[in-house]
């Protein structure tokens, strides 16, 4: 019996040996229990729990990219009747507040353009008209904060009718890292957070373009950098390592802007 209890045992041990050796002013504790993630409670320098502080998961990024601001929504970049019909990769992605979607038509085609959450599988966002064959591309100003979406992976999806029935269709990925965004979690009157496991997208690849032809793909992992942004307070990141079935308990202290 002692032989099969030792590997979980020195598993969860290293666990919470990893967390400890990285505290300063805050505090990391591994809850073995029943639930997924990290919670905690954030408080001043004088041990006074805040409430409403917002919690953004930042993902595998330690910076916010930096916004768009173009005036355009729907722009025919070439009036070229020689393309296929093609999706491209959203450019910036990952994106802090506006993004860029190309497609090409080769032909007169209703088209239907629609951002989806990919946790709940909810239609966010939606663009349709009847477009001339060529090169196009579709300004998203401003969609995180106008939508309040939260961080993390939605899926675009571009569907094309033809007037013989051809019907083209294809889905591509793309990534939030903001403030700007709703908040993953927000404390509560006890300066409590809470964010959840499940929605760190670990295994999913971000495909990271921050011009019209060069991109690197990124694997998500289950390490994630979590913002805590109140006003009046100095920002603060704190990396982190999520596991399933674990709850860190990591309490967080924000310095009062001098």
């Amino acid at each position: 019996m002692k032989k099969f209890l030792f590997y979980p045992m020195m598993s969860l041990i290293f666990i919470m040996s990893h967390f400890l050796m990285s505290c300063n002013q805050d505090s990391f504790i591994v809850s073995v229990e029943s639930g997924n993630g990290i919670r905690g409670v954030v408080r001043d320098t004088s041990g006074k729990a805040l409430k409403d502080v917002k919690v953004f998961c930042l993902f595998y990024s330690y910076t916010i990219p930096v916004n768009l601001s173009i005036s355009a929504v729907i722009e025919r970049l070439s009036n070229r009747e020689d393309f296929a019909f093609n999706l491209e990769q959203n450019f910036p992605n990952p994106f802090s507040n506006s993004t860029f979607l190309r497609f090409s038509l080769p032909t007169k085609a209703f088209v239907n353009l629609e951002l989806i959450d990919k946790i709940n599988n909810e239609i966010v966002y939606e663009f349709s008209d009847s477009l001339q064959a060529g090169y196009y591309q579709h300004y998203l100003r401003n969609i995180v904060d106008s939508l309040q979406l939260k961080n993390g992976a939605y899926l675009y999806t571009l569907n094309a009718l033809v007037a013989n029935d051809t019907n083209y269709s294809d889905t591509k990925e793309l990534f939030i890292i903001s403030n700007k965004s709703a908040p993953n979690s927000i404390t509560n009157v006890h300066g409590q957070y809470e964010f959840n496991y499940n929605q760190i997208f670990e295994g999913d690849s971000v495909v990271v373009k921050f011009a019209n032809n060069y991109t690197y793909t990124i694997n998500l992992t289950n390490m994630v950098n979590i913002l805590f942004e109140k006003e009046g307070y100095e920002p603060k990141i704190i990396p982190s390592t999520l596991y399933p079935n674990f709850v860190l308990d990591h309490d967080v202290v924000l310095i009062g802007e001098r």
